[in-house]
């Protein structure tokens, strides 16, 4: 069953992060597993299936991973992340939940999965694409548009600010928040790139944040 925990407590998820220096532990462990099986139903939803091939852009630690690797099959996940730590803190994760499945992370804030050798079905960035400058998501959308197969679905969480702030991800990394995401913009980002942009379909759960939903299908 997707809602039924890796038994993994969130006690735990802190003090691994701590072993491995991977940041400063916050509400991301405390809604650690709701949003690990949201992201995995709302993929299931839209029609992954063991076979599919998974992007998870801004992986983390595998917060997706622990639920989704067991799922699909071997070695048909790719985790990209721009955060150094979270690469060993991912193996910690993945060794305590006993999963043996291969799969892949690669770290670089450039999205280095344009020279993965294959087509991904599905590809998820939850809270990324709200913390990506217009430059960066028009990189992000380049190299997707490389890297998915015919039909494909890039599923991504968003919010819709009044105007942009910056932030210090981990206390040490500037990020920003971007203003003006909305149904408009990524319809003409679309456009532009020529895929398809189905917004929020009917069916995804909200998510247990608040933030919106949207999909792009190449």
């Amino acid at each position: 069953m997707v809602e039924s925990s890796p038994n993994i407590p969130v006690q735990r998820l802190v003090d691994l992060h701590i072993e491995y220096a991977a940041g400063v532990p916050g509400n991301r462990e405390s809604l650690w597993h709701t949003l690990g099986i949201w992201q995995l139903k709302q993929l299931k939803y839209l029609g992954l299936n063991p076979g599919s091939h998974l992007l998870d852009v801004g992986c983390g630690p595998l917060r997706l991973g622990m639920y989704v690797i067991p799922f699909l099959e071997d070695d048909h996940f790719w985790g990209v992340d721009p955060y150094a730590p979270y690469e060993k803190l991912a193996k910690a994760i993945m060794k305590e939940t006993g999963c043996r499945k291969k799969y892949t992370i690669k770290i670089g804030a450039d999205f280095p999965f344009v020279d993965s050798g294959r087509k991904f079905d599905f590809a998820m960035a939850q809270s990324v694409v709200t913390h990506l400058s217009n430059n960066q998501l028009d990189h992000l959308m380049t190299n997707l548009k490389r890297s998915m197969a015919p039909g494909g679905q890039f599923v991504f969480t968003y919010t819709d600010n009044p105007y942009p702030y910056g932030i210090f991800y981990e206390m040490e990394y500037p990020m920003i928040t971007p203003a003006g995401l909305n149904d408009k913009y990524f319809s003409k980002l679309a456009e532009r790139f020529e895929i398809e942009y189905l917004g929020c379909p009917g069916g995804i759960e909200p998510h247990p944040t608040g933030q919106r939903v949207g999909v792009f299908q190449f």
